[in-house]
């Protein structure tokens, strides 16, 4: 390796270490972990903690309910309003079933052929009535009690 091949060599080295520290240390600064002031034998250490906050999310709860061959259970379930993740579990033989989500007064939310053993979907429930069912089962439904905060 010629002279000139080898001192750009060694300041290209030089130059990534120096930034690959000074990134180091940057991010250590930002995430707390370093500190900025100089410390001594005789001082203690004093740590800068960084809190990230997300926008806030609305949370998200799980209604779980289990479809068996005498109905939905459980047939009755009292929640507040908010968010949830609806799990229909099916513990049947039938594999083409059609879920039906409906308001009290015959709304009809949402209705899903699925023939998977497990149906998921989240809703966003108001203070009301709602039943879940399955179409072509008149006596497979569950009532889902929605009370106010």
């Amino acid at each position: 390796m010629s002279k000139m091949k080898r001192k750009v060599f060694w300041s290209t080295l030089v130059l990534t270490i120096l930034s690959a520290a000074a990134v180091a240390l940057n991010a250590a600064r930002i995430s707390g972990t370093a500190n900025v002031e100089a410390a001594s034998e005789t001082k203690p250490v004093k740590k800068r903690v960084v809190v990230f906050q997300e926008k806030s999310q609305p949370d998200v709860q799980g209604l779980i309910v289990a479809l068996r061959s005498n109905g939905f259970s459980p047939a009755a379930i009292v929640v507040a309003d908010g968010r949830y993740l609806f799990i229909v579990q099916t513990r049947v033989r039938l594999r083409d079933l059609t879920y039906q989500l409906d308001r009290e007064g015959g709304v009809k939310l949402h209705e899903v052929n699925d023939q998977k053993l497990q149906w998921k979907k989240e809703f966003d429930l108001q203070a009301g009535t709602y039943v879940l069912s399955v179409v072509d089962h008149p006596k497979w439904h569950c009532v889902i009690t929605v009370k106010a905060n």
